[in-house]
Parts: structure tokens; C-alpha cells; sequence
């Protein structure tokens, strides 16, 4: 069974695996799976026309995934209401088109976890290259939220996790998928086949579309 990469910036396919994209699949290889959102990173004063632009691209076919969004408190140039204010527009669009969201969360825990309350999603959200504590891991996780975890990641954090709740990514590391997933699986204490099967799963429950090639 190939590994799964929920979240990655590389179009590269090295590591022989079903990846998902987080770009513009108009200018991108057609034959792969994506994920279109706006980061908090890049809110700007056109936030507006890049939403209209965000609800085009993700009626693509390969997009299969809404984000990365999300809450950023230490490098956003938006305020915190904004913030919430276009999260949730990618949360409308979820759930409209029935895709997972994928969420960049930093500080902000609180705000993702009320306005999940709030908004009462039927698609999965899962918090991408998790690096929180155990304490904030049982946050999330309460709340029904999936955790994602990449290269770096807080030990206990992934040991608290259930192992029902756990996706793998590389985002924007430079390390070998294989490796990523060898490192998880040493630290949950199970094998990398029983891994990449329990990430398939996941992802089926989490209702990514992405078994089944274009």
C-alpha cells in the first residue's frame, strides 16, 4: 500500500506516494491531487476576490481538499476577527463541496475549537503538521478533530494520540516521506505497512477522494 502525504508543497513524486498539493492546480501537473485555500500568512486587503477566486478552484475535480487556512497569531498581517472571518467562509466551503479542511493552527487553538462547536461541520477538519503538546492534542482531539503530523513533532503529543486520529504529511520538509512515516511508526510501536494502512483508513473516514487515479 503506497504511503499517503495529506499535505505537502512538492510536486515531486520521489517518494512513490499519493500526495496531496497544497497549489494551483491550473498551473500544476493534472495528473495529482490538491488542496486550495488561503493562509492566514497571506491575508491582504483583497482577501475578497482571492475567496471568489478559492470557490472556483476547488469545484476542480482534483482539488480534494479545502486549506490550508486557519489561525495564525504570531505571523498574520490580519487581525484575529478577520482571521475567523475568512476561516469560516473555507469552513462554508467545505462543507458545501464535502471536503476535508485542512487547518493551519498556530495560538490558536481556542478560536478552532469554538468555532467548531459554532459551525458543527459534517467534514473532518484535521489540524496539519500538529506540533503541540499532549495537553492541546486532547484539546483537538475532543473535539473530534484529526491530527496530522510530519517531520517535527511533540513525542508525547503523538503517543496521547489515537491512532484512529492520525494523518502524515511533509508540508514543506526536505525529508523523505518513508523516513517521516518510519519515524511515527517506531513511535507509536507499530510497523510502517500497519501505518500506511491506518493512514488509508483515516483518510477514507476523513472522505478524501484520492483512491482513484483521473
Amino acid at each position: 500500500m503506497l504511503p499517503i502525504d495529506i499535505h505537502t508543497h512538492s510536486t515531486d513524486n520521489a517518494d512513490n506516494a499519493i500526495k496531496i498539493i497544497n497549489g494551483d492546480p491550473s498551473i500544476t501537473p493534472d495528473n495529482c491531487f490538491y488542496s486550495v485555500g488561503l493562509h492566514p500568512w497571506n491575508i491582504t486587503e483583497t482577501w475578497q476576490q482571492k475567496l471568489y477566486s478559492l470557490r472556483k478552484a476547488a469545484a476542480d475535480k482534483r482539488v480534494v481538499a479545502i486549506g490550508e487556512c486557519g489561525i495564525d497569531k504570531m505571523k498574520s498581517p490580519a487581525n484575529i476577527e478577520l482571521q475567523k472571518e475568512i476561516f469560516a467562509e473555507h469552513v462554508i466551503i467545505s462543507e458545501e463541496l464535502e471536503k476535508p479542511l485542512i487547518i493551519h493552527c498556530v495560538k490558536g487553538q481556542e478560536e478552532i475549537t469554538t468555532l467548531h462547536k459554532k459551525m458543527q461541520p459534517r467534514q473532518a477538519w484535521i489540524i496539519h503538521g500538529f506540533r503541540g503538546n499532549a495537553n492541546q492534542a486532547m484539546q483537538m482531539l475532543h473535539e473530534g478533530l484529526y491530527l496530522s503530523f510530519g517531520e517535527k513533532f511533540n513525542t508525547d503529543a503523538l503517543i496521547a494520540t489515537p491512532i484512529e486520529h492520525i494523518l502524515v504529511e511533509s508540508d514543506t520538509s526536505h525529508e523523505n516521506l518513508e523516513n517521516i512515516y518510519a519515524k511515527i511508526s517506531h513511535c507509536k510501536g507499530i510497523s510502517i505497512d500497519k501505518l500506511c494502512e491506518t493512514i488509508a483508513d483515516n483518510a477514507r473516514k476523513c472522505r478524501f477522494e484520492i483512491f482513484t487515479k483521473f
